[in-house]
């Protein structure tokens, strides 16, 4: 009879313990997927965008004239990702910029990045843009000091 109503505890306690851990175990779960989902679609919009700027880089050291300015609107890049913002910017490091990051706006931890063709320099004027119901144009500009990239809002 003992041996019964020690099981019987040992069970309850077993089911208690199981229906209190569960739930915020599942919960921390299914943010981590869903966080990892969101990083995935941010690394498309970061690549998209770095071979954007690699495309209009090749494209304005193709040519020989002193002077050029080369835009691409960037017609892929959703308004929001999982009905949230997100902030696109042009990283740079001393005057030259190395890569593209997109983060949430409302979780800045959860974000990706996508590195750029070297040779590419920023004047930091612009350099970051929000998603939102516009679009987005990304820039490459040629003048005597070297090439520029930037990014702004579109109409």
């Amino acid at each position: 009879m003992v041996a019964h109503t020690i099981s019987t505890i040992i069970c309850t306690l077993a089911l208690v313990i199981l229906i209190a851990v569960l739930p915020p175990m599942y919960g921390i779960a299914t943010a981590n997927i869903n966080d990892n989902m969101v990083r995935r679609e941010l690394a498309e919009i970061t690549e998209y965008t770095s071979n954007t700027f690699g495309n209009l880089f090749v494209l304005a050291n193709s040519t020989n004239l002193q002077s050029l300015n080369l835009t691409k609107q960037l017609t892929n890049l959703p308004a929001s990702i999982e009905n949230s913002a997100y902030g696109l910017n042009l990283t740079s490091v001393g005057g030259k910029a190395v890569k593209i990051v997109a983060y949430l706006i409302s979780k800045p931890s959860v974000s990706a990045e996508a590195w750029l063709a070297p040779g590419l320099k920023s004047d930091n004027s612009s350099c970051s843009i929000q998603s939102g119901p516009w679009s987005a144009v990304a820039g490459c500009l040629r003048n005597s000091t070297g090439f520029y990239a930037w990014i702004k809002k579109g109409v």
